[in-house]
């Protein structure tokens, strides 16, 4: 006589497969999840090191300014959008001023009037009304800042006498960290 008869036996597989499933569904979450941390930590990278390359940008800026004995343009710089720096890069002493290269990628250029909740993830713009760069940020639930809104990192340039190369700086406006 069979232990199993054939309705336990396709009841036991009906039971194995819902626990092959739950088990696949289970890693497939966790796998999501950690895919999404892994892109949270990539766009924390690509952020910081894009904020490092407009520094340098403003740097090597100020610094041509100097070296060609034109310190006065140094002032326009402040409320500048930094991107446009990325653009052209710097005026060389003995080549003039650099061709104009490709637009700045994700960078969607001059805003007015802008909504930072109508802009996408992962975007760079400028706020002309406010002369502020705006990164809206893509993972925003790894993401905690003091701006009030959508999530997003604002920075500005700034020109004062006596700080660094004739004080041309990019300030963070608000305080932010990621949560990773």
């Amino acid at each position: 006589m069979p232990l199993l008869t054939d309705l336990a036996r396709r009841q036991l597989t009906r039971l194995e497969l819902a626990l092959v499933a739950m088990v696949f569904g289970a890693l497939v979450y966790g796998g999501h999840q950690r895919l999404d941390a892994l892109g949270a930590q990539a766009e924390e990278v690509a952020l910081q090191v894009t904020i490092n390359n407009l520094r340098t940008a403003l740097l090597v800026e100020a610094l041509v300014a100097h070296a060609q004995g034109d310190i006065a343009r140094i002032p326009a710089l402040a409320g500048s959008d930094p991107m446009q720096l990325m653009q052209t890069g710097p005026r060389h002493p003995l080549l003039g001023p650099a061709e104009p290269g490709a637009p700045p990628r994700r960078h969607l250029g001059t805003l007015h009037d802008a909504d930072p909740a109508a802009v996408d993830g992962g975007l760079w713009y400028f706020d002309g009304d406010r002369r502020e760069l705006v990164y809206r940020v893509r993972h925003a639930h790894y993401f905690e800042s003091e701006a009030e809104g959508p999530a997003r990192v604002r920075l500005r340039v700034e020109v004062a006498d006596g700080e660094g190369v004739h004080g041309v700086r990019l300030r963070t406006l608000d305080a932010y960290r990621w949560n990773l």
